[in-house]
């Protein structure tokens, strides 16, 4: 079998598959990390891949878990790839340990966190 690791793609179709939440078209970030920066981002409906640019401590958050955004043409997913789960923790202690990063980050409408999968053409 052939893993191949963060975004796949092939031509112009990408797809991934992970642990995460695909969040609504209202995106609210939490207090302690709304920035005048943050805001504007939101307020014009900046790309939400432009988020970790913007945000140096979410940046920094993701990148210690692994944590990716993909935003394909309708709405975002926030996720980490299950071939980034810790050799030390079970899948139950990876989905709780991404639902923990993503609840601090994001003020979470539907705060399902679980297997999230999309794929897209951009052709």
């Amino acid at each position: 079998m052939k893993i191949r690791y963060g975004h796949v793609s092939n031509s112009s179709t990408s797809s991934f598959f992970g642990v995460g939440v695909e969040l609504g078209s209202e995106v609210v970030i939490q207090e302690k990390y709304m920035t005048d920066a943050i805001k504007e981002l939101l307020e014009d409906g900046g790309n939400l891949d432009d988020l970790t640019y913007t945000s140096p401590e979410i940046a920094a958050l993701f990148k210690e878990n692994k944590i990716e955004v993909a935003v394909p043409d309708y709405e975002a997913y926030i996720y980490c790839s299950y071939v980034d789960m810790r050799e030390d923790e079970t899948k139950a202690q990876f989905k709780e340990r991404i639902a923990r990063v993503l609840n601090e980050v994001f003020v979470l409408n539907n705060p399902k966190i679980g297997h999230v999968e999309a794929a897209w053409y951009n052709g």
